[in-house]
């Protein structure tokens, strides 16, 4: 309201001020600078009151938010407290816990001692009875383990086989599991296709030494000596198995001595 009595105020000031100035005539002069002054002065006074005007807008928005702040910072505190209070409870149920965890850790450090100790004193005792055996006791115990060793010779005495040879010197002839009167090689099996076979001395030697150019077809004769008597084995051959025959791959390499 007071803004539209100072523009109508204005107005007429205005309006005065343009009058006097068509006058020719001192006074009317000195009420124009009158005028030009109350003008200005009203449009200061004006500019100043809109500015505090707003000012005191603006200031009494702050100071609502702060008192709206106050106003709730004791709620807010309060949430702060009450959710510092449910998290220290979780914390000590947690710490609780952790105790009752460590009590367990620890009867169970105790029972694994004990355990310890009773095996170590078994393990003791087991000592102590293994050396008061007698070496007869020891011996007898030995003994009655089967031997390895007596079982590997049984396996390859029953991997070898025996052969006489062939007019062609391509085959080994009449296999056998033992060795007979005319057994001319030994066959060592590998496997069930594969056989490594050796030249056997034996009463029959004279006699195929005598006929080396038929019967010892299947072999290498590397060397020969006078008035030979037995053979000697430089390289085993090879013979692979073809349905029910033995066929020599690789001669063996023998001398005749």
């Amino acid at each position: 309201m007071l803004v539209v009595v100072l523009f109508y105020i204005l107005c007429i000031l205005l309006v005065l001020l343009i009058l006097f100035r068509l006058l020719e005539n001192k006074k009317a002069k000195q009420i124009c600078r009158v005028l030009d002054r109350l003008l200005v002065d009203i449009a200061l006074r004006g500019i100043v009151e809109n500015y505090d005007r707003r000012h005191n807008k603006n200031k009494k928005n702050v100071v609502d938010e702060t008192e709206y702040q106050v106003h709730n910072e004791p709620e807010r505190l309060q949430n702060m407290i009450i959710t510092l209070q449910k998290e220290k409870k979780a914390l000590n149920e947690a710490l609780e816990q952790c105790e009752q965890a460590k009590e367990v850790l620890s009867n169970e450090k105790e029972e694994l001692i004990e355990t310890n100790e009773f095996f170590a004193s078994s393990i003791e005792d087991l000592q102590n009875t293994i050396k008061t055996l007698s070496f007869e006791q020891n011996t007898k115990i030995v003994n009655k383990i089967p031997s390895k060793t007596n079982e590997k010779k049984e396996q390859a005495k029953e991997s070898y086989l025996y052969a006489e040879p062939d007019a062609t010197g391509t085959i080994l002839r009449k296999i056998s599991p033992k060795e007979t009167k005319y057994s001319l090689f030994r066959l060592e099996v590998l496997n069930e296709q594969v056989c490594k076979f050796y030249v056997l001395n034996n009463t029959a030697t004279p006699m195929y030494i005598n006929n080396r150019s038929i019967s010892l077809l299947a072999c290498q004769i590397v060397e020969v000596a006078p008035n030979p008597t037995k053979f000697e084995i430089v390289e085993a051959g090879t013979a692979v198995k073809n349905n029910n025959n033995w066929i020599v791959m690789e001669p063996a390499k023998i001398k005749i001595l």
